[in-house]
């Protein structure tokens, strides 16, 4: 059976985080949150459930594009500043296994960080995104794929 590693991306492969939170930040300057408050308080959220809690905490409903708006102004703080963690292109380059991103972002997100932080050698096409699993659900997860739809994938001992 082939060993096949996957990477989730955002935090993981890429420092893309700290971007992701100044978007938020500008976009809502009176949250009056640092960056490491919405760091504790956000990390692993999802983005509908973030909302949620950005209007409980300013009492305000958010504007009705605000995701579009914070996709945008995130993409753009993402691919001026995002890089990759340090050595990890030389870790990566050690790794005989197969390998493929899976990230609970947006497609087009997850590809646009692989092409600009040189990610593309080791990965190519091999990226997937949640959100191509249950499109209509809120609660994507790539465990709600069919068995029938899994490919065999051995975990190594690290």
């Amino acid at each position: 059976m082939e060993t096949c590693l996957i990477f989730d991306l955002d935090g993981t492969l890429v420092d893309s985080e700290t971007y992701c939170l100044q978007a938020l930040a500008d976009l809502v300057p009176d949250l009056n949150f640092t960056i490491e408050e919405l760091s504790r308080r956000y990390r692993g959220k999802k983005l509908a459930d973030i909302f949620r809690d950005i209007e409980v905490v300013t009492k305000r409903p958010l504007c009705a594009n605000i995701e579009i708006r914070y996709r945008q102004h995130s993409s753009e703080l993402i691919e001026q500043n995002a890089s990759l963690y340090p050595n990890l292109d030389d870790a990566l380059s050690r790794i005989q296994a197969s390998m493929c991103i899976a990230s609970g972002g947006p497609i087009s997100k997850i590809r646009m960080l692989v092409e600009n932080t040189g990610l593309a050698p080791f990965f190519g096409q091999r990226l997937f995104s949640s959100y191509a699993v249950n499109p209509g659900s809120r609660h994507r997860r790539f465990s709600c794929m069919p068995p029938t739809q899994w490919t065999p994938c051995r975990t190594p001992a690290l």
